[in-house]
């Protein structure tokens, strides 16, 4: 039986470090380099499912296909499903990659000119609901673009300036603030994850939601911005390997 704080739901714990060896991979690929789009978050979904499968994508989106598909990712309880898999990676509109985060990124603009910024309050169950569209032209995507014979993934990036879900920011775990029912029959698996921190994921085989939760030990600890997230160090792993400047995934948030 769960409660509103989440006690009793379920959870996958992970060590924090197949993440950094995921982002240190990804970025040594020059076809990760090349086809994985910063902006949108794929490079994030990219490291997230690396580290949790133990290898690298097989295909990225070359002529049209699946973001990413894995031809093998191993025997996984928690991912019962079949190879090749295939990922569409989608990322919630908003003003704030389209206004603020070019300032963010602009070193010659101070900070009048990215504040005051009117940020709207969301529930996750809200920003779920506004996502429904993006989810539904993803599944679309998959059922057009891989034979039956995959599984069929989605993996959705919000962002809290876009979409600031309040109850998520509060909560170390989130899969009770998720949706109770999914209606897309063609998928077998939706991930969303909340920058800078938490990601949960819904299985069909399952059919709940489970947050997945990385611990790092002392050495993963000793970040390069103890200011940031672990997940947010890790991005800058990637970025640093591959050579990229500047994210709109990185960033510091607070409030009381």
């Amino acid at each position: 039986m769960t409660d509103n704080t989440g006690r009793g739901t379920p959870a996958l714990l992970v060590v924090g470090g197949v993440l950094q060896t995921a982002a240190e991979a990804l970025a040594s690929d020059q076809a990760a380099r090349a086809h994985l789009k910063v902006r949108s978050g794929e490079h994030l979904a990219a490291i997230f499912l690396s580290g949790l499968f133990g290898r690298t994508p097989s295909g990225f989106d070359y002529d049209g296909g699946p973001d990413l598909v894995f031809e093998e990712h191993g025997t996984k309880s928690w991912f019962p499903f079949a190879s090749p898999a295939a990922f569409e990676i989608k990322s919630l509109p908003g003003v704030y990659r389209e206004k603020l985060s070019p300032l963010l990124r602009n070193e010659s603009s101070g900070p009048e000119d990215a504040v005051p910024y009117q940020l709207r309050v969301w529930t996750a169950a809200e920003v779920m609901l506004d996502a429904q569209p993006t989810l539904l032209k993803a599944e679309r995507s998959l059922v057009e673009k891989t034979p039956p014979q995959y599984s069929r993934n989605v993996f959705l990036i919000t962002h809290p300036y876009d979409h600031f879900a309040l109850d998520v920011a509060q909560c170390r775990i989130v899969s009770h603030l998720m949706p109770g029912e999914i209606g897309y029959d063609a998928l077998d698996s939706v991930w969303v994850f909340w920058p800078p921190d938490k990601l949960v994921m819904w299985s069909r085989a399952r059919q709940t939601w489970t947050d997945i939760l990385f611990v790092t030990d002392d050495a993963e600890a000793s970040d390069p911005d103890d200011t940031l997230s672990f997940i947010q160090n890790v991005e800058l792993t990637y970025m640093f390997a591959a050579g990229i400047t500047a994210s709109p995934y990185v960033f510091k948030i607070e409030f009381d």
